[in-house]
Parts: C-alpha cells; structure tokens; sequence
C-alpha cells in the first residue's frame, strides 16, 4: 500500500466463506479476505441492520455478532401480516400469526436424505395460502441445503392447481448461497435431512454455522424452519459439530415450535 492511502473493505465474515477446495469446509472462512485481514487490521463492526425486525436481529446477533447487532427503529417493530387468504388450518394460523417472527416446525421425517416429500408438502401449503392471501411470490424465499429438495419443493407448488406457474417462477427455491446477499419478507427453510448416517456423512456441510446466519438473516419479518427431531441429534459426538448444532437447537429455542 503506497503511503497515506487507506483502503475500506465492507462485509461480513460471519456469512458464507469462499470455495476452498484444498482446505476442510470447516477451515475455509480463515481463508476469506476478512479471514486474513481480522488477524492483523483494525476491523469495525456496523452495528444497525435496517433489514431485520427485532426478534430475528436479536437471535443472529447474540448466536453470531457478540450481541453488538441492533435492529433500527425503522425495522424493529415490523411484523408478517398476511392480509387475505381466507379462514386458515389452526397450525398455519399460528405459523403466519404476526407475533410468530421464529417458527419452528418439528416434522416427523425418517431417514429421509436429500429430500422429504413431507417438507416439501408443507412448504407447498403454506406459500398456498401466502399467495391466497396477496402475499408477492417476489418476497418468498424458499432454502434448503439440498437441490433435489429444491426441486421436489418446486415440482409439488407446480402440481396445485391454486398456484400459477408464473408465481413459481419468481419465487426463489434454491440452496443457501443461491440467496447471500438476497433479502425476502419471509423465509422458509426445509433442512430435508433426517437419516443419522446420512447427516453424519456431511455434517460439516451441512451444519456449517455461517449458512445458517445466512439463511435466518435473509428474512425482514418471518423465518419458517422445517426439521425432524433427528436433525439435531447427529452423530458421531464430535466437539465442533456439536458446538454448530447448538446454534440449531437455540434457534429452536427461540422460535415458536409446532409440531406437524
């Protein structure tokens, strides 16, 4: 750097890092810019989000922001109402009620791998009734770890004769890092996976923390997470994987749980 220039990096080393393939999924965020520039460079923290409502920016902070994350007073208050949409099932009433900003819907998932026909049954319910109610497919966002479950979501929206293939076509379906940087009024996410050896086979993917502050933190007003019981119970009992999974279970703990 030539002298008296100053150079300003923006963003956030708590999101999804780079694709490092000669490094561990676990090791690669020490290998982002922010990675290497936090070791030896004075770092700032941008403490206000104006995205998120209260209730979400209060989780994501305190899980990954050491609690120094405000929500503004412009967003904190900001609430899910869905205006129409008719008389609802009780579980979906309660699932888009606007005090609920965390909902957590405790599925009954088996064995299932990189799909559930049971999530996705749900997701197509719900963004039914969203899109019912008036709600713009534009402000839908729908994230799972798993392509095939994005497209068994996509292929059981396209089978309801209530929804138009049009209103498919914009909502977002998609992984993770499909949606970084993206921002929806609600967000649902389906975690697929249920089967013990299957999760234990990737788990460094697939509980890799900065994706889950990623997919909470893309929402404005609401989070819909979709999990069997068994998702957050994998083994084998490493330290780090169980320190990432904790992270799930407080967001459970913070939501309003159903069970289906």
């Amino acid at each position: 750097m030539l002298s008296g220039e100053v150079y300003v990096i923006i963003g956030d080393p708590k999101q999804l890092p780079p694709v490092v393939q000669s490094v561990p999924t676990w090791d690669a965020p020490g290998h982002s810019v922010f990675g290497r520039l936090e070791r030896n460079r004075e770092r700032v923290m941008l403490g206000v989000t104006y995205r998120m409502n209260r209730d979400i920016t209060n989780w994501a902070s305190e899980q990954f922001y050491r609690g120094e994350l405000v929500a503004a007073e412009s967003c904190a208050r900001r609430r899910f109402v869905l205006e129409g949409g008719g008389p609802l099932k009780p579980w979906l009433r309660d699932v888009l009620a606007p005090e609920n900003s965390l909902v957590w819907l405790e599925t009954g998932g088996v064995n299932t791998r990189q799909y559930s026909a049971e999530e996705a049954s749900l997701v197509m319910q719900i963004v039914a009734v969203l899109l019912r109610g008036g709600q713009s497919p534009g402000e839908i966002g729908i994230v799972t770890p798993f392509r095939r479950q994005a497209r068994t979501i996509r292929r059981r929206l396209r089978a309801n004769p209530d929804v138009e293939d049009d209103f498919v076509n914009r909502i977002v379906i998609d992984t993770v890092e499909r949606m970084q940087g993206q921002e929806r009024e609600l967000i649902i996410i389906s975690t697929a996976a249920s089967d013990p050896g299957f999760i234990a086979h990737i788990r460094e993917f697939l509980y890799l923390p900065p994706r889950l502050n990623v997919a909470v933190t893309r929402a404005r007003t609401k989070v819909i997470v979709m999990a069997s019981d068994r998702f957050l119970h994998p083994q084998p009992d490493d330290p780090d994987i169980q320190e990432a999974v904790g992270l799930w279970r407080d967001l459970k703990n913070a939501s309003f749980v159903l069970k289906t």
